[in-house]
C-alpha cells in the first residue's frame, strides 16, 4: 500500500528469509533494534507472528519512506477474530520518526484496509493510559474511549491498565 509520503510493505515468510540473509547490522537497522539480544527477540517475535498468520489471525506491514530501504516502524492487526469481524490494531514507530504524522498516515490506509479487504466491522485499540502520543493518533482517526481495562498487561513484571478504544465501520470517513 502506498500513501503521500510513506509505503507500507506486508510482512510475509519470504520478506523476512530475504532480511535474515543479511548482515546483522542490516538485520538490526530492519528490526530498530541496537542491541544482538533485541534483535533475537524482534525475529523470534516476527516468526511466530507469521506462522500464526497462516491461521488468519495476524496482517502487519512494514511502514517505509516512499523509495526508501528503512523500515520507520510497524502497523497491522492481531488478535483477527473473522467470525465476528473484530481485530486489534497496533502500531510501532521508531524514535526518530515519530511526532511528524507518519503513523496516523499510514493507519488510515490500513483501516481503510480492515473495513474493505477483511471485512471487519470493528476495530479495537488496547492503548496504555499514559501514551498520550498514542492516545492522540486513534483520537485523530475517530476512535471512540470506550473504558479502562483494569490491570490488562504486563510489562517487566509490573501491570498497567488498558484503555479500550474502537472504531466501527458505520463511524469510519473513508476520507
Amino acid at each position: 500500500m502506498k500513501t503521500k509520503r510513506l509505503y507500507l510493505r506486508k510482512q510475509t515468510p519470504e520478506l523476512l528469509s530475504e532480511v535474515l540473509k543479511k548482515p546483522m547490522i542490516d538485520q538490526m537497522v530492519f528490526f530498530g533494534t541496537k542491541t544482538e539480544e533485541q534483535l533475537n527477540f524482534e525475529v523470534t517475535k516476527v516468526k511466530a507472528k507469521l506462522k500464526e498468520n497462516m491461521n488468519q489471525n495476524w496482517v502487519k506491514w512494514d511502514v517505509l519512506k516512499k523509495d526508501s530501504d528503512v523500515v520507520m516502524g510497524s502497523c497491522g492487526f492481531h488478535n483477527w477474530e473473522s467470525a465476528h469481524e473484530r481485530a486489534e490494531i497496533g502500531y510501532l514507530l521508531h524514535e526518530p520518526y515519530r511526532g511528524f504524522g507518519f503513523m496516523s498516515e499510514a493507519l488510515r490506509s490500513v483501516i481503510k484496509y480492515g473495513f474493505g479487504d477483511m471485512a471487519l466491522n470493528r476495530i479495537e485499540a488496547f492503548i496504555s493510559p499514559e501514551n498520550i502520543p498514542s492516545l492522540y493518533v486513534v483520537k485523530s482517526l475517530g476512535f471512540m474511549h470506550e473504558g479502562t481495562l483494569r490491570q490488562h498487561y504486563k510489562v517487566n513484571d509490573k501491570i498497567h491498565d488498558s484503555a479500550v478504544y474502537s472504531l466501527l465501520k458505520l463511524e469510519y470517513n473513508k476520507e
